[in-house]
């Protein structure tokens, strides 16, 4: 499993070290001890180095666990620890099992309204996993005439405009991560991620608006720009 958290910073020129903590669900440890080294013998630890160039982005590519086991972990800065997580590892290939509890995801723009699904998946007992199929977020700026359907939610994406470099999906993952909902089922259970076109640009095998030639947006050159008004960036599909 792959384990992340996203930290913030009191300065964006530092550079920060943070500690994941993780350990094995036990019956016979309290909950509230797992992650406390000082209660848990079995308890494991590991160490990332974070700062802007990943934008306190830490991800640590757990190897040497159980299989079809259940954890717990944490990341600590040395004064604040990280919401508890729990995941979970696949089995063995030659391991027996009977049955699977997961939940199915796709398509989720965030100013369609909120993901009441996700929250609800969150709850399920014992859920071994999630999939997302894609379309995780959407790419387009404020001037879309798609997924309108819940004003105050559109008011809150970021950036306003259509994503195109590296700092504007950054903004709008985060955007979609501010969703209750959404992390709740993130620290409840892994999941297995697959993409779609949203993620990147909508139907960029091309059927676009130019000549059928490209994606719907992310045009090579667009003839407007913010100053133009909704209706004749959406005409044209772009605003950068």
């Amino acid at each position: 499993v792959v384990l992340w958290t996203k930290y913030t910073p009191v300065s964006s020129d530092d550079s920060v070290t943070l500690e994941l903590r993780i350990a094995e669900v036990d019956s016979s440890v309290a909950v509230e001890d797992h992650l406390d080294p000082d209660k848990n013998l079995n308890l494991m630890v590991a160490q990332v180095e974070i700062d802007s160039s990943s934008d306190y982005i830490a991800k640590i590519d757990m190897t040497g666990l159980k299989s079809n086991t259940h954890y717990l972990f944490a990341f600590h800065d040395g004064n604040v620890a990280s919401q508890v997580g729990a995941t979970r590892t696949a089995p063995k290939v030659d391991e027996d099992v009977s049955f699977l509890t997961y939940a199915f995801f796709s398509c989720a723009h965030f100013a369609n309204g909120y993901f009441h699904s996700y929250d609800i998946a969150s709850t399920i007992e014992d859920l071994d996993f999630w999939i997302h199929v894609g379309d995780y977020i959407y790419e387009y700026g404020e001037y879309s005439k798609y997924a309108s359907d819940s004003p105050e939610r559109k008011e809150m994406i970021l950036p306003k405009w259509e994503i195109v470099d590296l700092q504007d999906y950054r903004n709008r993952y985060a955007t979609y991560h501010l969703d209750e909902g959404l992390q709740n089922l993130r620290r409840t259970a892994p999941l297995i991620a697959t993409w779609d076109d949203h993620e990147t640009t909508n139907n960029a095998y091309g059927e676009g608006l130019v000549e059928n030639t490209g994606a719907e947006n992310h045009q090579e050159f667009c003839p407007v720009d913010r100053t133009a008004s909704n209706d004749e960036k959406d005409a044209v599909g772009c605003d950068r």
